[in-house]
């Protein structure tokens, strides 16, 4: 009896350290976000909301056809980087189907590629609540950004998807997760595993190239600025993430020689893609007006799709897509004035990022404001170099999400501890912001499926 009871009270004792240490936020919030996308997934069809479906489909049955790596000239968009497809094509064969040779897939394989995309998406979910664990201080930070994050509606929209985003949005979640652990511990282990994920990055997607500049320049930054507890310059595990970055390189020049014949990304030039201008106004001017007139990223030839952080917001919110009901309209703009107030706290918590990037951090808020300037920057050259219209939409910079949500919670944070000094009743203000937007994000994404 004493030691079923000792053994009871130590069990307990330490599930209520594995709460106190901020795991408890992670289970909870992980669980809704994967009920979130397990719905939405249920009551979306296969071809709702996809960007070139069809073409994501010729690659996989390609793969499936050489079994292995498709050849640039096997379909319109084969010269995409392999590692999703292939996958895809491998878990196809392990359930034991094939996709028809024209077409759509049949039920079962549209269930079967949903299927992967749902795991993708909520492995990647489970990365960010463990990033924002290690990277927040205390438990209210840490429920705001984590609730941000199961909440915020374009993973859902993005977990259904037959495309290569799911897979490069889980290997840069869980790079980014790998790099804040070594930040927070100085583990060698955390730090090559960051190394080898960086690597893998861009044989899922070109834009994977902006997981290995934030891996190169956090090394870069802890050689002169390293932790406080550093006894050496150069980290251990850094040699091991480093070679693995060469090595995955050195594969991904050979297959994009040798399969691709250099090939990089898809013509556009002969397609219908709503080509666009650059000018310094679709950079630097918010436009009130238009968001005002529609709150839906407009897909046409308005002056909208020339508007570039208009574009983006937006996109960021509820996709490329829109709905004409009248209550799902209301929500759109409900959903889009809530963010928008929370920008202020997420450009915030940035600065403060950036401020204590540059000291000695130990929490990897250097790594989050990495996060964010890479997928920004490279968002903001794509559409100068390649001026498409669907080239401005947030599923590039999606992320980036783990980064702001975080931002916004060390922000909301600073405003509670402010408020409680001298205006307690305001204090919990911060948190219902949080509260109302993920409410209303929750009803527009499983509202107008």
């Amino acid at each position: 009896m004493l030691g079923s009871a000792f053994v009871t009270l130590r069990v307990r004792d330490r599930f209520r350290a594995k709460l106190a240490d901020g795991w408890g936020i992670v289970v909870v919030f992980l669980a809704i976000g994967a009920t979130i996308m397990g719905v939405y997934v249920h009551v979306t069809p296969f071809d709702q909301r996809a960007n070139d479906i069809g073409s994501h489909v010729g690659v996989i049955k390609a793969a499936e056809h050489r079994h292995g790596i498709p050849l640039d000239t096997d379909c319109w968009e084969c010269v995409q980087p392999p590692a999703y497809y292939v996958v895809a094509a491998a878990v196809l064969a392990a359930a034991g189907h094939e996709l028809p040779e024209k077409g759509m897939p049949d039920e079962k394989g549209e269930r079967i590629l949903q299927g992967l995309a749902v795991f993708l998406g909520v492995a990647t979910l489970a990365c960010w609540p463990m990033t924002a664990r290690l990277a927040l201080r205390t438990p209210h930070e840490r429920t705001v950004a984590s609730a941000l994050c199961a909440f915020w509606p374009t993973l859902p929209i993005e977990a259904c998807k037959c495309s290569n985003d799911p897979m490069l949005y889980l290997i840069a979640a869980a790079a980014l997760w790998q790099l804040v652990r070594w930040r927070t511990t100085g583990s060698a282990a955390s730090l090559a595993a960051a190394g080898a994920l960086a690597g893998l990055a861009p044989h899922a997607k070109i834009t994977g190239f902006v997981v290995v500049a934030v891996f190169l320049s956090s090394l870069g930054l802890a050689l002169v600025r390293p932790r406080r507890d550093a006894t050496r310059r150069w980290p251990r595990g850094a040699s091991a993430g480093v070679a693995a970055i060469v090595a995955s390189m050195v594969l991904w020049v050979f297959v994009l020689g040798h399969y691709k014949h250099w090939r990089t990304h898809v013509d556009f030039s002969s397609t219908g893609h709503a080509p666009i201008e650059n000018k310094w106004s679709d950079f630097t001017v918010v436009h009130l007006k238009s968001f005002l007139e529609n709150p839906w990223v407009r897909f046409d030839k308005s002056h909208v799709r020339d508007e570039f952080w208009n574009y983006l917001f937006r996109s960021s919110l509820y996709g490329e897509y829109s709905s004409g009901d009248a209550t799902t309209r209301v929500l759109a703009y409900l959903l889009a004035l809530t963010a928008a107030v929370l920008l202020p706290l997420v450009a915030w918590g940035f600065v403060a990022c950036i401020v204590r990037g540059w000291r000695r951090d130990d929490r990897g808020h250097r790594e989050l404001a990495l996060t964010v300037l890479g997928f920004m920057g490279f968002m903001v050259v794509v559409r100068l170099q390649f001026p498409i219209a669907s080239h401005q939409d947030f599923r590039f910079a999606l992320p980036i999400v783990i980064s702001c949500a975080s931002m916004a919670a060390i922000a909301a944070g600073v405003v509670r501890r402010r408020l409680q000094r001298r205006w307690l009743h305001l204090a919990t203000l911060p948190g219902w912001l949080v509260v109302g937007l993920c409410l209303v994000s929750l009803w527009i994404t499983l509202g107008w499926s």
